[in-house]
Order: C-alpha cells, then sequence, then structure tokens
C-alpha cells in the first residue's frame, strides 16, 4: 500500500469480538506507520476505543448502514477489512468509494462486493479469533504472519477499591454462548470465599438477578452489578486476582489488562475455546468432559482452575 489514506477496521458486533480485533489494528499500525487507523463500531465499544493507541478514529454505526458510508468517506478511506462478513456493510463501503475492500472468500456475495478474498474457513475454529483477524493483514499484503497480541488499555483510576485477593465473577453472557448455570457460579462463590479470598460480581444493571442468586448463596461477596459504565469497569477488573466468566467480552477485556482468566466453553468449533478463548498465556479454560455440556462442569473444577490460573 503506497498511498498514505486511511485504513478502516469495520467490526459492529460486540465487546469481545472487538477485543480480538484490536490486534489487527495492531498490526496494521506496525507494517503501515504512515496510515491512519479507523474503526467502524457500535458505540458501546467507544470507551474501549478511546483508551488505546492503536485506533486514530472511529466511526459509529448505530444511525443505520447510511452512517457507515458517510463515515468512511468522511475519512476518504481506501482500503477497508471486514473480519466479520456482514453483505450490507460491504455494500455501504462500495458506495463510499472504498476501492480495497478485504473480506471472506466463503459467502455467495464475495466476489461482488470483496476486492481481496481471504481463504478462512473461521467456521471450522483451526485459529483464534484474534489470529483469524491478523491473518487477514498478512495474507492482504502477502507476507508472513506478523506478531498476535492483545491491545492493552490504558487503566485510568478506579472509582471503587476491592479487597486485596478479590477474584471477579461475571455470570452474564449476552446470550453468544452456552452459560453455565448461575447456581454453579454461586457454589464458586462460595469455595473462593471459604478459602480465604474474596468474591465481586460484575454485569449490567440487567443482569442483577444473576448476581442476587449468587449473593443468596454467598451473602459477602460484592455485588457491583450496573455500577460502572465500560470505561469505568476497566480499572476495577484491573485490581482484581482473577477473573472467572462465560465466553463474553468482560473476559477478552480481562485477558487484555492482563490478569489471569478462567473461561468456561463448551466443547464446539463455532463457540469453543479454541476460536473464542481469551487470548493470552494467563489464561485456564474449564470444557465439559467430551460429549457433555457446560451443565456438567462442577464449581469444584472451575475452583481448581481458579487456583491454577492464581499461579500464572
Amino acid at each position: 500500500m503506497t498511498n498514505a489514506s486511511p485504513i478502516a477496521i469495520v467490526r459492529t458486533d460486540r465487546l469481545g469480538d472487538m477485543v480480538l480485533t484490536l490486534p489487527m489494528a495492531a498490526a496494521l499500525r506496525a507494517l503501515c506507520p504512515d496510515r491512519r487507523i479507523v474503526v467502524a463500531a457500535r458505540r458501546y465499544v467507544q470507551p474501549l476505543l478511546e483508551c488505546v493507541d492503536v485506533v486514530d478514529d472511529a466511526i459509529y454505526v448505530d444511525d443505520g448502514p447510511e452512517a457507515l458510508r458517510h463515515g468512511l468517506r468522511r475519512h476518504g478511506v481506501t482500503t477497508a477489512f471486514f473480519p466479520r462478513a456482514r453483505p450490507e456493510e460491504a455494500w455501504q463501503a462500495m458506495r463510499a468509494g472504498v476501492r480495497q475492500r478485504i473480506g471472506t472468500a466463503y459467502r455467495w456475495y464475495s466476489p461482488l462486493l470483496y476486492t481481496q478474498r481471504i481463504h478462512d474457513h473461521r467456521k471450522h475454529g483451526q485459529h483464534n479469533e484474534a489470529e483469524y483477524n491478523v491473518r487477514m493483514v498478512a495474507q492482504y499484503l502477502g507476507i508472513d504472519m506478523p506478531p498476535v497480541r492483545l491491545v492493552q488499555p490504558h487503566l485510568g483510576t478506579a472509582s471503587v477499591r476491592l479487597a486485596h485477593n478479590t477474584v471477579i465473577l461475571h455470570p452474564g453472557s449476552g446470550g453468544s454462548t452456552h452459560t453455565w448455570p448461575v447456581e454453579r457460579m454461586a457454589q464458586l462463590a462460595r469455595l473462593i470465599t471459604d478459602s480465604g479470598m474474596h468474591v465481586a460480581i460484575t454485569g449490567t444493571l440487567a443482569e442483577s438477578h444473576l448476581a442476587n442468586v449468587i449473593l443468596a448463596t454467598c451473602p459477602s461477596a460484592q455485588n457491583l452489578c450496573g455500577l460502572f459504565s465500560l470505561g469505568e469497569l476497566i480499572p476495577v477488573i484491573a485490581q482484581a486476582s482473577a477473573l472467572v466468566a462465560n465466553s463474553t467480552g468482560v473476559l477478552h477485556l480481562a485477558a487484555s489488562i492482563g490478569i489471569p482468566v478462567v473461561g468456561i466453553f463448551p466443547h464446539s468449533p463455532a463457540l469453543g475455546a479454541h476460536r473464542w478463548g481469551p487470548y493470552t498465556n494467563r489464561r485456564i479454560v474449564v470444557e465439559p468432559p467430551t460429549g457433555g455440556s457446560v451443565h456438567d462442569i462442577t464449581a469444584q473444577d472451575t475452583l481448581s482452575a481458579v487456583q491454577r490460573a492464581l499461579l500464572l
């Protein structure tokens, strides 16, 4: 790429997807230092995008598909990556005059909307999502695979202090995966406190009912549900000794911050840890026995994982 026009990354789904897409921005920053990096996203990830160094500008698409087209045109974008295949987004980029549109080769519309097509079947789950995203950059540029690393956000100052040796439990999932029963999370909370550590519960205000189930079994747990915006949550998570969650955005956010994480995952190429696991060496993945479901994972299984994670 020889011109200095901005490069866009269009990723308009969830928080965890964005955390795993930011390594693409980091790779582009290193490989194309003269290009500005513009990310198209939903506005609720704005606090994350504003506290990382690999994104120069953002386009927020909450007002409808034309917001993407107008934003790409306003920034003068000529190259755009589409790690999530959505034909309406590629169509808006084409209408905005984006000449180079990089996306999957495996959709019926791919020859019509993408000028360069990437031959990676993500549904097979052979790589982590962060690796798939950086592989797009490598294949587009025709280079060897560059390093893949999570992008650590600036932490800021926490408005709430956690007790020493606190494990955060995040029982929600946003509906994107098979969820470990909250009753098991409640049993885990009790086991953690019985071992001499503290428990804090995070989630949205709408997930307060999950916190209530945990509090019924573990009344000493600190309920933080609904107290923080995303930006405010980042420095709170950074204080924790570890975080336990289903496959959800907060799990990936904690991994990017650098604390040990325990992720609860089903056995599934589409949803499993091989593709969607937190991209960090400070992780323990808990999966059900072969052929089982996340409902077969016991609280003791997960406590053992927490104890191992604390040693990482």
